[in-house]
């Protein structure tokens, strides 16, 4: 199957993949950021996943979070692991759109 791209990187969209990138499990346990005393406010971000499952980048498209917090945030997912998103057989760039909530731990005891 031979597959068409636009001229430079291009990442598909979820609607575009036959089956969408997949967190592995491992990753789980690293995406727990303790960040006390900010409120649960949602950060929203875009992960470019290469074809290997790595994350290439990551963009923030909307936060009101302090910078710090939200670098912290990009830096953890900048390190998960995707078993990638395909187009029939063959393994691709893609992108997903995903909303990171911080949550107050001590709310949830």
């Amino acid at each position: 199957m031979t597959i068409a791209t636009p001229a430079g990187p291009y990442y598909f969209r979820a609607s575009e993949l036959s089956r969408r990138p997949v967190l592995l499990g491992d990753a789980i346990s690293r995406l727990v950021i303790e960040m006390p005393g900010f409120p649960p406010l949602p950060v929203i971000l875009r992960l470019l996943i290469s074809a290997e499952g790595d994350v290439d980048r990551v963009l923030v498209e909307d936060s009101y979070l302090p910078d710090a917090v939200v670098e912290r945030i990009v830096d953890t997912f900048s390190t998960v692991r995707f078993l990638p998103g395909k187009i029939g057989d063959a393994a691709v760039r893609s992108q997903l759109k995903i909303e990171v909530r911080l949550e107050n731990l001590q709310d949830s005891r």
